[in-house]
């Protein structure tokens, strides 16, 4: 599996919430500094380009000049040890598991700070700290009382932690299934659907528009495509066939195609293919969003679009003012798209369904 188009704050992410789960668990030690460094100087990095300081670099600065080498070559000193061996070969190194947790404290506020966004690992995190050094936080009292009450009567083992950081993860994600007349997405409601077989791609439809406008007609629509073995394709694996439709997709001669990669999807954690693209046209564009994955023994798009209005270089503005606001969003249109799935039991609905006259 080869994850192709993969950012520094994606691998810096995917490196920071690896470390926290470790950490909650009490496993690896070393794995744990290794990551939460690698993450840390990532951030760091992506930080100073904001104008933006790390604790780390500020501890730095407020050490004696004299001694600012000696606090920088302390605090890299395991982080190198388990990178390299070129220097010191035979070396023995102390890893200081309350570094450790400084690091990843580091780099969870570096994240916020870069991104404006809150993983539910990286909330749960910052928890934890408040739960175990309440004079490192400076909270408005609005933020210190909702982490009081979070708090109030639970268990402050790790392992408690680590389950809040599940029961985060699937509050924000949603299983569509059959029969689901209304879908709540980006706080907003779509439906009811639309199901109907192209009669000649031989794939399935379901269309859920906004508030129940015409899917013609509505500003917002959420599409999803079905391509089952035996209907649209025989013979291929359904990983494979998810493969041929997203290639088929940034082929589009019809559509202008930004940023596709692969990545695990966040429901079914096999890999999944994200797709940006959008189709001008004189007054407006339509955007879309786009995820493709194998599902049971066939292959599945979920497609966001949003019609965004202007034309020329006023609309290209507004597309990009629009894609940057929504991927520094907390729970923007990229976030739901990545935590939405469809539960297997719509394969064998459709292929029970009785397609409609002159279909």
């Amino acid at each position: 599996m080869i994850y192709n188009g993969v950012s520094k704050i994606r691998a810096a992410e995917e490196q920071l919430k690896r470390a926290i789960v470790l950490f909650f668990k009490n496993e690896d030690p070393i794995s744990t500094h290794t990551l939460a460094s690698a993450a840390q100087e990532i951030l760091e990095s992506l930080g100073k380009r904001q104008g933006i300081t790390s604790l780390k670099q500020q501890v730095v600065n407020q050490a004696d000049e004299s001694r600012r080498g000696q606090f920088i070559n302390a605090m890299n000193d395991a982080k190198n040890a388990f990178k390299h061996a070129d220097r010191d070969p035979d070396g023995i190194t102390k890893l200081n598991p309350e570094y450790t947790e400084l690091v990843l404290w580091d780099a969870v506020n570096l994240f916020y700070k870069v991104t404006q966004q809150k993983i539910p690992a990286f909330v749960v995190y910052d928890l934890w700290i408040y739960s175990r050094y309440p004079e490192m936080r400076d909270f408005t009292p609005e933020i210190e009382k909702l982490y009081k009450d979070t708090l109030n009567g639970h268990s402050y083992q790790k392992e408690h932690f680590l389950d809040m950081i599940s029961k985060l993860e699937n509050e924000l994600k949603k299983n569509i299934k059959p029969h689901e007349e209304i879908l709540h997405f980006n706080n907003k409601n779509f439906g009811p659907p639309a199901i109907f077989l192209d009669p000649y791609t031989k794939v399935w439809n379901v269309l859920f528009p906004l508030n129940g406008e015409r899917p013609d007609k509505a500003e917002e629509e959420v599409m999803i495509n079905f391509y089952l073995t035996g209907v649209w394709a025989s013979g291929e694996s359904p990983d494979c066939m998810a493969g041929q439709i997203a290639g088929q997709m940034t082929r589009d001669k019809d559509r202008l195609i930004g940023f596709p990669f692969i990545a695990p999807d966040n429901i079914t954690r096999k890999p999944a293919h994200f797709i940006w693209s959008f189709d001008p046209q004189k007054d407006h564009a339509d955007v879309f969003i786009s995820k493709v994955l194998p599902i049971e023994d066939g292959a599945l798009s979920i497609i966001y679009r949003k019609r965004i209005m202007g034309s020329g270089k006023m609309l290209e503005e507004n597309i990009n003012a629009w894609l940057l606001q929504d991927l520094q969003s907390n729970f923007g249109i990229s976030k739901e798209i990545g935590n939405t799935g469809m539960d297997e039991s719509w394969v064998g609905y459709l292929k029970n369904k009785r397609i409609p006259q002159g279909n």
